[in-house]
C-alpha cells in the first residue's frame, strides 16, 4: 500500500519573511538543567554568520525562481509553492548556524530540505567549525536540485538525499549517530511523533532535536508540549513561539 504524504503549508507574503533587521529571540523554557548544553548556550540572540552575505545572495536567487511544483505525493494536484512559503526567518537561521558551530556535532540531519535555506545556515556553522557533515533529505526532486545548488555555494560538507528521511536514514548514516536533528517536514503530530521516535534511535546521548513550526496548529502545539515534557528529555525551550529545541538525557 502506497503511503500518501500531505504537506501543510501556507503562503506567507514576502514582507513577513525576511525583515530588514532581525528580531530578537525569545527563549521560553519548559524544562532546564544545570547540566544542559542548550540551557548554557541558548541564552541570547546569535550574531550574524560569517557567510550571511553569500546566503542572502542565494536566497534572493531562489526567490527569483518563483513558484515551483509540489511533490505529487502531497496530494495537491497542480500545487506550487515559492521559497517564501517554506523558508525560515533569518534570525532563526542565525541560531541554526550558531548551534552547529558551537556544538561541533559530527552529524547534523535535517528533513525536509525544501529549497535549502535552512540547510545553508546549518552548513555555514559546520564550515565555520570545520567539524561534521550535514545530511539533508528532500522528497521533491525539483526542490532538491535547487537545494543542492544553494548548499554547494556554502560548502562541501553535506550529503543531500532525494527521498524520505524515514526510508533512507539508516542507509545514509551507516551506523553514525546524530548530534543535531531538525524535524521540518509535515507539521502534524501523526508524522512528527513517528519521526521523533526514529530520530531518537539514531541520536547520540545528549543529542539535540529541533522542531519547526511548533505553533502551526493546536495539534502541533500539543505534540510539542508532549515532546518537551518527555522523561527522556533533559531540557526543552520554545524560541519565538516557532521553534522547539530539546536536549535528550545522556543515559
Amino acid at each position: 500500500m502506497k503511503t500518501v504524504f500531505r504537506q501543510y503549508l501556507t503562503h506567507v507574503p514576502k514582507r513577513l519573511f525576511r525583515p530588514l533587521k532581525p528580531e530578537p529571540l525569545e527563549f521560553v523554557w519548559i524544562k532546564t538543567s544545570h547540566e544542559s548544553w542548550i540551557a548554557k548556550t541558548l541564552t541570547h540572540s546569535p550574531p550574524q554568520p560569517h557567510l550571511q552575505a553569500r546566503i542572502a545572495r542565494r536566497i534572493r536567487a531562489t526567490e527569483r525562481l518563483g513558484e515551483r511544483p509540489l511533490w505529487e505525493g502531497y496530494g495537491e494536484q497542480g500545487g506550487t509553492r515559492d521559497s517564501h512559503a517554506v523558508s525560515l526567518r533569518q534570525e532563526l537561521g542565525w541560531l541554526y548556524c550558531r548551534m552547529a558551530a558551537e556544538r561541533k556535532a559530527r552529524v547534523v540531519v535535517e528533513f525536509g530540505a525544501a529549497f535549502g535555506v535552512s540547510g545553508m545556515y546549518w552548513l555555514a556553522g559546520i564550515e565555520e567549525s570545520r567539524c561534521g557533515d550535514l545530511f539533508s533529505f528532500e522528497v521533491n526532486k525539483d526542490w532538491a536540485a535547487i537545494a543542492r545548488k544553494n548548499l554547494q555555494a556554502i560548502g562541501t560538507r553535506f550529503h543531500l538525499t532525494e527521498g524520505t528521511f524515514e526510508e533512507h536514514i539508516a542507509e545514509v548514516l551507516a551506523g553514525r549517530k546524530i548530534g543535531i536533528a531538525l524535524i521540518d517536514a509535515i507539521h502534524s503530530s501523526e508524522f512528527v511523533n513517528r519521526q521523533f521516535e526514529i530520530v531518537l534511535t539514531h541520536l547520540e546521548p545528549g543529542g539535540i532535536v529541533v522542531l519547526d513550526d511548533v505553533e502551526f496548529s493546536d495539534d502541533m502545539a500539543q505534540c510539542w508540549s508532549a515532546i518537551a515534557n518527555d522523561p527522556r528529555v533533559l531540557a526543552s525551550v520554545a524560541v519565538n513561539e516557532h521553534l522547539g529545541v530539546i536536549e535528550t538525557c545522556r543515559v
